[in-house]
């Protein structure tokens, strides 16, 4: 046998002895990260889960977020910032109810920046209305489909989202189910979008280029924020804990998720993510406020359009009075009373706790005093809806209103 052959066979039979070198095709490593972050005694421990199954190219699609946003026009939040000297705050419980939405699963698509901005819709409107508990599900695929400009499953920029949600809106999940998927055409939503659609009436920063901590904590005492992050190997792997970057894992790319709550004692964020509840603690994680990972370094609060109210005065706003239904819980039909403090310009209307609009039982313009509707548990083609919760909402004069009401069967 000629010696180069020879040289050729050998030089194969060595390499196929080597040992298996990682590759960007393999899953995530969790084992190697967990005993770094034991030995290092980091305050949180890992897992397996569907994100860390996926190999390095299906993770780094998970982060949508750039490296930097620039919004050089954008409000500036300015609210009252506080000298607390511990604060504690959770919006999934607020005196056992939450005012927080479910969570979601972007899927294989970086679609956060959709993700974190619907939450942010979601909670508000839930803060707004004082609808706790009722998980209102908004669109992200009709953000995703119908935004212009650079936003698609490579990623996106939450400014433009923000203002997207305030010029446009967005219908319910059920109106154009999420599948992951950006090219999908937004003619796709359903035929009922424009009476569905719900927005934000503004968005400001309350971080930028930088990490404020006492304004972020006073921001999310009005309510949940959107920010931003960096993400490294370590992260994806989380399990429970309080997340601190371990110093040594690659970095991978940028990430948006919602602040829900803070905890001055334990020194960090609890965030929800949009990598379903079999990642982390059911979908939520706690991170440090001093992270290593930048975490706060574009930060947003939003509110609801026509949503004023703080939760505790949203059935009497200004004057507005959307008053207790009678009967409640009710079969067949139930008076629904509400008074204007001045002759306004009114909408009263039925929707599904997932926001989706069933019936509007009064709209036009009507005089100061009391006025009174009766729903009959029927949507606006006149089939009867079935048993439930339903939500009832009042707006008139730029205010807003909401009540629950229970349909028996």
């Amino acid at each position: 046998m000629p010696k180069r052959v020879c040289d050729c066979l050998a030089l194969t039979a060595a390499l196929l002895c080597l040992p298996a070198v990682a590759t960007r095709a393999e899953p995530l490593d969790v084992g190697t990260i967990r005993a770094r972050i034991e030995a290092a005694g980091l305050p949180f421990t890992v897992a397996e889960s569907w994100v860390t199954q996926l190999d390095a190219e299906g993770r780094e699609r998970l982060l949508g977020a750039p490296e930097r946003e620039d919004c050089p026009e954008a409000a500036v939040w300015t609210g009252l910032i506080g000298d607390r000297e511990r604060v504690l705050i959770d919006w999934t419980d607020m005196d056992g109810q939450s005012y927080v939405s479910g969570v979601r699963n972007q899927g294989g698509c970086g679609s956060c920046w959709a993700f974190a901005s619907v939450a942010m819709l979601e909670s508000s409107y839930m803060i707004g209305y004082n609808l706790p508990d009722t998980d209102p599900d908004f669109s992200e695929q009709y953000v995703l489909s119908c935004i212009p400009g650079d936003h698609d499953c490579t990623g996106g920029n939450q400014v433009n989202t923000l203002d997207f949600l305030r010029d446009e809106g967005t219908p319910t999940e059920e109106c154009f189910p999420y599948e992951a998927d950006d090219q999908i055409p937004c003619s796709d939503s359903c035929p009922e979008t424009a009476d569905e659609l719900v927005y934000i009436s503004s968005w400001s920063y309350v971080c930028r280029d930088t990490v404020n901590l006492s304004a972020m904590k006073d921001a999310l005492a009005d309510g949940p924020i959107g920010t931003w992050f960096r993400v490294y190997d370590d992260f994806f792997a989380y399990d429970d804990g309080v997340y601190v970057y371990d110093g040594v894992s690659e970095y991978v790319g940028n990430h948006y998720v919602l602040i829900v709550g803070c905890d001055d004692d334990a020194g960090c964020w609890r965030a929800k993510n949009s990598w379903g509840g079999g990642w982390g603690e059911e979908g939520y994680f706690r991170i440090a406020y001093e992270s290593g990972c930048d975490f706060g370094w574009w930060t947003k609060s939003c509110t609801p359009e026509g949503a004023t109210a703080a939760p505790e005065h949203a059935s009497a706003t200004g004057g507005l009075h959307l008053l207790a239904n009678h009967p409640n819980p009710f079969n067949p039909s139930t008076e629904i009373r509400f008074v204007l403090p001045e002759p306004a310009r009114v909408e009263l209307a039925i929707f599904g706790v997932s926001g989706r609009w069933l019936r509007t039982l009064a709209a036009g313009e009507l005089g100061a005093g009391e006025h009174a509707a009766t729903w009959d548990g029927r949507d606006d083609a006149g089939a009867a809806l079935p048993a439930g919760v339903y939500l009832c909402r009042l707006e008139a004069a730029g205010m807003a209103s909401a009540r629950k009401l229970l349909l028996l069967e």
